[in-house]
């Protein structure tokens, strides 16, 4: 998290969840890709994963981003330790 913060890359981290599971990319508020793929070499390789691309329903992506906008305004803003 340092690297990403020091990169000037805005993070956050929410303790009302001891784990942060959701895995959703939201593109144009239309289109939603999720699924159990964590973007890593063994998800991409080893494991058992899937991963859903869901085009141009906006609705859905509204509720979607609904859902990580909540998540964002509970969190407080991530400060690098170095």
């Amino acid at each position: 998290m340092n690297y990403i913060a020091n990169s000037g890359i805005p993070l956050r981290t929410d303790s009302d969840f001891p784990i942060q599971h959701d895995k959703v990319i939201i593109v144009d508020n239309v289109t939603v890709e999720t699924g159990s793929f964590n973007f890593t070499k063994a998800a991409e390789t080893k494991n058992s994963e899937n991963a859903v691309v869901i085009w141009n329903m906006p609705k859905l992506a509204e509720s979607f981003l609904e859902h990580w906008q909540d998540r964002w305004n509970r969190g407080r803003d991530y400060r690098s330790s170095y």
